[in-house]
């Protein structure tokens, strides 16, 4: 182990080292002793010595007191560095947030995938992942391919809930300003668990319904991946949308409250353009016969 440890933290001082090779060293600095990483910085100190022999020889034997004093200084202030640096790496956390105008896709350590959409944060440790610890904060809207790991559960948390997968596909929509998130599962299996401690199961074409506040959850049907996850070609599908349900989408899509003049048995099913608010009010509006007013 230690001539593992003594190149590791060669390339540590030489700044070579990899993200990997990070995690590795700091395995291995906390599997020893204090008294046995002393020992492996004296012995790189040591092998310093050895190939300056000649030129030592000739120091003055009060300059060589004052140089191993400083190598004791050097030893100890080396050791206390490296453990706040290795410590500051494992708890550092990794955040992706896409902008107002574009979406972005991250490719997680684990091989799993995310389409964000705009406006959207996502925040995990590396350090976590590569011991397993497969776990993010999400605010936004994105779309999921979570690699298959039974071993290592993935864990999603939300505002007001925690998604717990494994190989799973999913569009997941959870803004802190809204009360209400939703997950449609595409394929594999998800657990929500909400804040007030209920779990409910999901199976495919499913979509979970999460009331972030009383942390109730309903299960509905849900479209294709490109009904579901239509927002990543720039559009909203709606199929059967109630008025209710047309107004959250609004809301979620362009921001606004609308008010719809209907009957709230009346339903929509069509196509309207996320970049185009008020061509999305012209539609709903001619195909339900009826006056969609926008509020501030």
């Amino acid at each position: 182990m230690h001539p593992s440890i003594r190149k590791l933290l060669k390339k540590y001082r030489d700044d070579e080292i990899s993200a990997e090779e990070m995690r590795d060293l700091r395995e291995s600095v906390d599997s020893v002793a204090d008294h046995e990483l002393g020992e492996l910085l004296s012995e790189d100190w040591d092998d310093f010595n050895s190939r300056f022999e000649h030129q030592r020889r000739q120091w003055m034997p009060a300059l060589f007191r004052v140089a191993a004093a400083a190598a004791v200084l050097f030893l100890g202030g080396t050791c206390w560095y490296l453990y706040r640096q290795l410590n500051a790496a494992s708890s550092a956390e990794a955040v992706v947030a896409a902008t107002p105008y574009q979406t972005s896709l991250v490719t997680l350590p684990d091989g799993s995938t995310l389409t964000m959409r705009q406006d959207s944060r996502m925040a995990y440790n590396p350090a976590g992942f590569a011991r397993g610890e497969r776990r993010l904060t999400f605010e936004g809207e994105g779309y999921f391919d979570i690699h298959s790991d039974a071993a290592h559960p993935f864990v999603i948390s939300a505002p007001g809930f925690e998604a717990i997968v494994k190989g799973t596909s999913f569009n997941l929509y959870g803004s802190p300003a809204d009360s209400v998130a939703e997950l449609a599962l595409i394929s594999g299996s998800v657990e929500i668990k909400t804040a007030k401690g209920g779990l409910t199961r999901m199976t495919p074409n499913q979509k979970a319904i999460i009331n972030r506040l009383s942390g109730k959850v309903a299960i509905r049907p849900c479209g294709t991946k490109e009904e579901v996850a239509s927002w990543q070609c720039d559009e909203i599908i709606l199929d059967n949308a109630t008025p209710a349900e047309i107004a959250r989408a609004f809301q979620r899509y362009y921001g606004v409250s609308v008010t719809i003049d209907c009957d709230s048995t009346e339903t929509f099913t069509g196509t309207l353009p996320i970049s185009s608010m008020p061509l999305a009010m012209k539609v709903v509006q001619l195909a339900l016969g009826s006056d969609v007013t926008a509020h501030p």
